[in-house]
């Protein structure tokens, strides 16, 4: 951490001793709720990590299958469709907002292991921050 990074921290530091109990009681709320907001952030990252590992997966599956072949395509977690395999080499991976890219099998793989990677990272930002906001909250708690 830098000089001027640790001064800036120091001077956010807030003596709790010296607000009053509306000022406690809203630091609280507003802990409170930053708390609540972060931990369903972390959850809907954790869910879609998790929906980029099974597409991996299913990606990755494809090795195990021969074009032509039928199958059942899942359309929602509760609906499947018959349908044939037109390839077993390219597949079609959402970007973001409805575009898609064509790629190989293997970068269809890369890409869902590299979104998986990517959002383990930001759910640690967000773990570390939800911790000092934890430690915050039980300070104001006590006094």
């Amino acid at each position: 951490m830098s000089a001027a990074q640790d001064q800036q921290q120091q001077q956010q530091v807030l003596d709790l001793s010296k607000l009053g109990v509306q000022e406690l009681q809203s630091l609280h709320q507003q802990l409170s709720s930053e708390l609540n907001q972060f931990t369903s952030s972390m959850v809907a990252l954790q869910r879609t990590a998790s929906k980029f590992a099974a597409a991996g997966q299913s990606v990755e599956s494809l090795k195990d299958y021969k074009e032509g072949q039928r199958m059942m395509l899942p359309m929602t977690e509760s609906l499947y469709v018959p349908a044939e395999l037109s390839s077993t080499e390219k597949v079609l991976v959402e970007v973001g907002t409805g575009y898609y890219v064509e790629r190989t099998v293997e970068d269809g793989t890369r890409y869902c292991r590299g979104k998986v990677m990517e959002i383990k990272d930001q759910v640690g930002e967000l773990s570390r921050i939800l911790q000092q906001r934890q430690q915050i909250l039980s300070r104001v708690e006590v006094v």
